[in-house]
């Protein structure tokens, strides 16, 4: 695994609103060297694996970019390749692996709140509550729907009264860190 191109030698912030050009403590102060891009080079898991989340440790410079993803399918491919050996066909299937592994972090903690639903209300949370214990997206499936569903929902009910209709329609763009922010919450 290698980081390639320019990174900035930020003087503050992590490149994710625009900073006062005319604030000395704000501007660039170079670019990170090439020997100090973050790599991995025959790595002990015998893998590398990036899935657009963090390549190192929050704090830990240089600061590649501070707009990653969840590290759910990072986590995912580990788990998979942590399996033994594999050949063309197991990739070919990790590559369009289904798993869902933030309903099956999230779920636990959100289906209690659902306890008390009649109807058909109750039938989505019995579909959820049988999904979670394998949480794969088949198409087939109308659980994945549902939980995507949800999980829109109580971001627009948790973020969009503080943040205001403006800002929580920039927050949904942003949707790495709609999730970072509201997995945090849940």
């Amino acid at each position: 695994f290698r980081t390639v191109g320019r990174l900035p030698l930020r003087g503050r912030g992590e490149g994710l609103a625009p900073l006062p050009g005319a604030d000395a403590d704000a501007a660039w102060r170079g670019v990170v060297p090439t020997a100090e891009l973050p790599r991995l080079v025959d790595p002990p898991s015998g893998y590398a694996a990036a899935a657009n989340a963090r390549v190192t440790p929050a704090g830990v410079p240089p600061l590649v970019s501070a707009d990653n993803a969840t590290d759910y399918r990072l986590r995912r491919i580990a788990a998979v390749l942590g399996q033994g050996v594999h050949d063309v066909e197991s990739m070919r299937a990790l590559q369009v692996d289904w798993r869902d592994e933030q309903a099956a972090l999230l779920l636990p903690a959100m289906l209690p709140a659902l306890r008390d639903l009649q109807g058909t209300e109750a039938a989505a949370r019995e579909l959820l509550a049988a999904w979670s214990a394998d949480p794969v997206a088949r198409p087939e499936s109308g659980a994945p729907l549902l939980f995507h569903r949800w999980y829109l929902a109580l971001a627009r009910r948790a973020l969009e009264p503080a943040l205001g209709a403006e800002t929580y329609a920039q927050l949904l763009r942003r949707n790495y860190l709609l999730n970072h922010a509201l997995d945090r919450l849940v």
